[in-house]
């Protein structure tokens, strides 16, 4: 219950009193409930292994979790109150991030996009989901810099094995398999040098087709996807595309 009383007084000595009280049991079950939302929200937000803050709507920070604070060293009651441009370098990422957290904020449509971030020395890459929220905007941030390199070094290691196949002297083709048949997909600088370059036109056209005069050839890729093993034979064969033999 919730009062505000008065005393009338007369020759300084009080003669009546009044009051007046209201019901706010609803009200403070909602407050309350209200912390316990709130509680839980901190609880579930400080569990999660990404960086998560709230902005305002000034892009104030009013929020960041634990793991916030530990990836990139920033303790959160020094930054609250403050933008994230007053914490970060002034950089084409720093401001990249606020011209998109402003976006969102006008816009109320959710984004995502990979930006990098000075954290304790070094450039790390980041994977950004930004919300509109009712009062601001909510962000997580995922480290992916391992996942980043991890392609980077794939695809360095592709290039190495591709410009190898390039290379070999001898005439070298890529199938696929497609069901009962197979797909030219690729072939190395040997292969379109005795072709005389007319090699690319076979590309994507069918082995059934391509050895429909001589179809052993396809029988050995068969045994040879099969087995997982080499098959080697000696065969006078006719190409297609110069009528070499």
């Amino acid at each position: 219950v919730e009062g505000n009383v008065n005393c009338r007084f007369e020759n300084g000595e009080p003669v009546a009193t009044r009051g007046i009280f209201r019901d706010i049991t609803d009200r403070k079950r909602a407050e309350e409930e209200i912390r316990e939302s709130e509680a839980k929200y901190r609880e579930l937000s400080d569990s999660i292994d990404d960086i998560f803050f709230a902005l305002d709507e000034n892009l104030k920070y009013v929020y960041r979790n634990k793991a916030a604070e530990e990836i990139t060293g920033i303790v959160s009651k020094d930054v609250i109150g403050k933008s994230p441009d007053d914490v970060f370098p002034d950089n084409k990422y720093t401001r990249r991030a606020m011209s998109v957290y402003r976006r969102v904020l006008k816009t109320k449509m959710s984004e995502s996009f990979i930006n990098k971030c000075m954290i304790k020395g070094r450039y790390s890459i980041f994977e950004f989901s930004v919300y509109p929220s009712k009062k601001g905007i909510s962000i997580f941030i995922k480290d992916i810099t391992k996942r980043k390199e991890a392609e980077e070094s794939l695809r360095e290691s592709e290039e190495v094995i591709r410009a190898q196949f390039r290379g070999i002297p001898v005439p070298t083709f890529t199938w696929q398999r497609a069901v009962k048949d197979f797909i030219l997909i690729d072939y190395n600088d040997a292969a379109a040098m005795i072709t005389k370059g007319k090699i690319v036109d076979s590309l994507g056209k069918k082995a059934s087709e391509m050895y429909k005069d001589n179809p052993g050839i396809q029988r050995y890729m068969v045994r040879c996807l099969k087995k997982r093993a080499v098959i080697k034979k000696e065969m006078q064969y006719k190409y297609k595309t110069t009528k070499d033999v």
